[in-house]
């Protein structure tokens, strides 16, 4: 993945990551974002995958916490060359930080 790309979706992980919040959850806790936007950014859909949460009573909990900061952060981040622009995004979310994938 080429350096524009990265930082374009390191930007769209760190906005998300700013509008969190959450108590309680452990560091190793991690879910999958797969977000759709439109070219304006807007979000049209959020998912989750391979979530781990190690704690089943709080797992739906952190899961919609996300989801939150992800519609929170909407209008995400513009790319900076229409060129690298993706409707599909797909990065790491960690309960102390965001980090692409």
């Amino acid at each position: 993945m080429d350096e524009l790309k990265v930082n374009y979706i390191t930007q769209i992980a760190s906005r998300v990551n700013s509008q969190w919040r959450y108590s309680g959850a452990k560091d190793d806790w991690t879910c999958e974002v797969h977000i759709v936007q439109d070219k304006g950014g807007v979000v049209k859909s959020v998912k989750l995958k391979s979530c781990n949460v190690n704690n089943k009573s709080r797992e739906t909990s952190f899961k919609n916490s996300i989801i939150r900061a992800v519609n929170k952060a909407s209008p995400l981040p513009s790319a900076p060359d229409k060129s690298i622009f993706e409707r599909n995004i797909i990065f790491n979310f960690y309960q102390n930080r965001s980090l692409k994938k």
